[in-house]
């Protein structure tokens, strides 16, 4: 009896230590190239990471923006990413960049970023508006650098309005409607 609790109490750690490893090295991610010093957008192996437990051998880049010309590099930027898995992941850099801005439109400052169901967006100076499903990790610098920041109420709207430009109907800003609205 004591054996079964022995292996099961030690199978449930080292699944707790693999998931923590997992959430650790998943995501999209942008780092500088050790080759070209340009960013790049790669995303690890994450099943692999958290297979290999406390090998830092078992990091290894699932797909890199500079493939399939570059494929059989020797990967040295997974060393920068092991010394500091959290900076280099793009909804963090986002973030980061978010703190403190305020919405093009609404001109409110945008708060805590909600990654999983409010994702905010960014507005080009032409107007064009992306959500950050729609930038690829090599472009976040140049995104970062010349786009404007857009809340998630602003987007949903906005967005609304470019798909059904017929059922949107404008009127004046008040107070009243800006409080609801936001």
């Amino acid at each position: 009896m004591s054996f079964v609790l022995i292996v099961t109490i030690g199978g449930s750690i080292l699944l707790f230590l693999a998931f923590r490893r997992y959430q650790t090295y998943r995501g999209k991610r942008m780092v500088s190239c050790p080759e070209t010093q340009q960013p790049v957008g790669l995303e690890l192996d994450a099943w692999l990471a958290a297979a290999g437990l406390s090998d830092a051998t078992a990091l290894r880049v699932k797909n890199c923006s500079r493939w399939p010309e570059r494929a059989g590099c020797g990967q040295e930027c997974v060393a920068i990413i092991d010394a500091s898995p959290e900076s280099s992941l793009i909804r963090n850099i986002a973030a980061a960049w978010y703190q403190g801005k305020l919405c093009v439109y609404c001109r409110r400052t945008i708060g805590e970023i909600r990654w999983h169901d409010e994702l905010p967006a960014v507005r080009g100076r032409d107007g064009d508006l992306k959500d950050w499903t729609m930038v690829a990790a090599p472009d976040v610098p140049a995104v970062l650098e010349t786009y404007g920041a857009v809340c998630w109420s602003c987007n949903l709207a906005e967005q609304f309005r470019l798909e059904h430009p017929e059922l949107v109907t404008d009127r004046p800003e008040t107070r009243l409607r800006n409080r609801l609205v936001h």
